[in-house]
């Protein structure tokens, strides 16, 4: 896959589709010239029902969605019980990313009422 990047998540079963969800670094701006590449990055979604073979579906978590930053690495989880109040089943993200205006290391919770392939909004 081109301009895949690093840290994949963990694989999460979506039980609607019967397909494996994998989610990753990716910058569809990468080059491996310093001077060209920006360190632009979203998090991708593949999907698998095998395990074996995967299939690119598109961006999940877009670059410059907030002013902090582009998101980096984190977890999914599927909160059945609605622990976090997006309502049952709801794929549930908390990851890392850069705190504006200082950019320090801060948390940031992003969720989707849908199984995974929506895009998924932040909290």
């Amino acid at each position: 896959m081109p301009n895949w990047l690093n840290d994949p998540q963990r694989a999460v079963y979506d039980r609607e589709s019967g397909l494996w969800c994998l989610y990753f670094l990716y910058n569809s701006q990468f080059s491996p010239n310093p001077a060209i590449s920006k360190n632009d990055i979203e998090w991708f979604l593949m999907t698998s029902s095998d395990l074996v073979t995967w299939t690119a579906q598109h961006v999940a978590i877009p670059k410059y969605t907030t002013e902090n930053g582009d998101p980096w690495s984190g977890f999914v989880f599927i909160d059945e019980g609605n622990t976090a109040g997006f309502g049952k089943g709801a794929w549930t993200i908390l990851m890392t990313m850069p705190a504006a205006p200082h950019h320090v290391q801060t948390t940031a919770l992003w969720y989707s009422p849908r199984p995974a392939g929506a895009v998924l909004q932040l909290s």
